[in-house]
């Protein structure tokens, strides 16, 4: 060709890459950043996750202020975990 840009030799497909060369590093950066913003945000959003430390009676007390389980389920689902925490006292079938 008439012009050398000094990566490709002049040819436009040719060379080290080209312009197909540059478009997929372009799509290769873009993807890697895109990764690596979504795994951020994926690490560090805790909205509506438990985790292994929330005690048995912390996501009891969550799901009763959340609507989902009523008063009643609340005082049996209470009264199964302390029961089960007292190790003198035998599980009820």
């Amino acid at each position: 060709m008439w012009w050398n840009d000094g990566w490709s030799d002049g040819h436009m497909w040719g060379g080290y890459g080209g312009w197909w060369g540059m478009g997929l590093m372009a799509l290769f950066g873009a993807a890697l950043f895109v990764a690596l913003v979504w795994g951020v945000v994926r690490m560090t959003r805790s909205e509506g996750t438990t985790t292994v430390l929330d005690s048995p009676r912390a996501i009891l007390d969550r799901r009763l202020a959340a609507g989902e389980i009523s008063s009643e389920q609340y005082a049996e689902a209470r009264r199964l975990i302390e029961n089960r925490a007292t190790p003198d006292v035998p599980a009820q079938p």
